[in-house]
């Protein structure tokens, strides 16, 4: 276990997902009888769509399709890279609880709903990593209890899946040891086949899982002394261009060592 996490660490975490289950157990009671419903035309879009992909009606829409597939654009090479409408990733993950629970309101508040409660548990470990048990007790309770967050909680749209994802991207990046870097391009994938502009997190996140690489390993002693490699291959060179120079106005010809007359290096005595 990292050593932030210590035993001391132990008792808010626990007390933290009792509370944590609790609300959500008290706001999904609360959904039930509210009649699970989202009020959205993007997420009455999504519905549609996964439900499509789920009723076997093709693994793609034409929301999804390729720009080139939509409008009938000629496919003659050289090939276009495809460019998507909609990212299909939350459309996916829609038509999959619905392939397992059944096309439903029902099942699609309760899959947006489930990157409500993984995003607020990873805000919570973010900030408990980085500023202790107060800010993050406070902090995740300011999150959950966000009029905007539970509206967007059960809206059936990217915008919760992009938040958790987006976290979980701060909380690799920030907090996870450099060899473990490697694991923030699976939410970068995921930030960028939510939303086009989820490549603006990824490419600034990328630059700061860069500059963390370079830090922590040996990399500026390597650069040091290829620095240093490289000085003492200049003054080498230096000094063979000058060598060089005096070959070709004493020699006439750079790498003639002797005079025409076949004597040795160095003028005639």
């Amino acid at each position: 276990m990292n050593k932030a996490l210590t035993a001391k660490a132990v008792s808010p975490i626990a007390l933290f997902l009792f509370l944590y289950i609790l609300f959500h157990l008290v706001t999904l009671y609360t959904l039930s009888h509210a009649g699970w419903q989202f009020r959205t035309m993007d997420g009455l879009e999504y519905y549609h769509d996964a439900r499509q992909i789920s009723q076997g009606e093709g693994w793609v829409t034409r929301k999804i399709f390729p720009i080139q597939v939509l409008y009938d654009a000629p496919q003659e090479p050289p090939f276009e890279y495809p460019i998507f409408t909609h990212r299909p990733l939350y459309q996916y993950t829609l038509a999959a609880s619905f392939f397992l629970f059944g096309a439903s309101n029902k099942a699609a508040v309760l899959t947006c709903y489930f990157f409500y409660f993984m995003a607020g548990a990873a805000f919570f470990f973010l900030l408990l990593r980085s500023f202790g048990a107060v800010a993050a007790f406070s902090g995740a309770l300011m999150f959950c209890a966000s009029p905007l967050m539970m509206d967007l909680a059960v809206s059936n749209h990217t915008d919760m899946a992009y938040l958790f994802f987006l976290i979980l991207s701060m909380f690799v990046v920030f907090t996870t040891p450099p060899r473990r870097l490697w694991m923030v391009s699976l939410c970068f994938a995921a930030l960028f086949m939510l939303r086009p502009n989820g490549l603006i997190p990824a490419f600034i996140f990328s630059l700061i899982a860069v500059g963390r690489i370079f830090l922590a390993s040996d990399i500026p002693a390597m650069v040091s002394r290829a620095w240093r490699i490289l000085a003492f291959s200049v003054q080498i060179l230096a000094v063979l261009a000058a060598m060089l120079a005096f070959n070709q106005q004493n020699y006439g010809a750079p790498f003639r060592f002797y005079d025409t007359a076949g004597e040795h290096i160095g003028p005639p005595v």
